[in-house]
């Protein structure tokens, strides 16, 4: 996992699933904006303009890093 802050990525993951045994994989594309040893934090809606006003309005997902089988760079920033 290469990508860093500010970089726009893709990010392949595994999330629960009610009623199954085995955990469904799903897709999240977007900034990434918090990267630690246990999780990711991405934001897949947010305002063109970095420094405008940051509200309700934008997307943010954490993800366990542990869940996540793939993050690809897409766009360095």
């Amino acid at each position: 996992m290469t990508a860093k802050k500010g970089d726009i990525v893709k990010c392949v993951f595994l999330d629960h699933c009610e009623g199954s045994d085995d955990p469904i994989e799903f897709i999240l594309y977007g900034r990434l904006v918090q990267k630690t040893r246990s999780k990711l934090v991405i934001d897949c809606w947010e305002y063109a303009d970095l420094e405008e006003k940051h509200d309700e309005n934008e997307q943010r997902f954490s993800l366990v890093r542990s869940t996540c089988k793939e993050l690809i760079k897409l766009v360095e920033v």
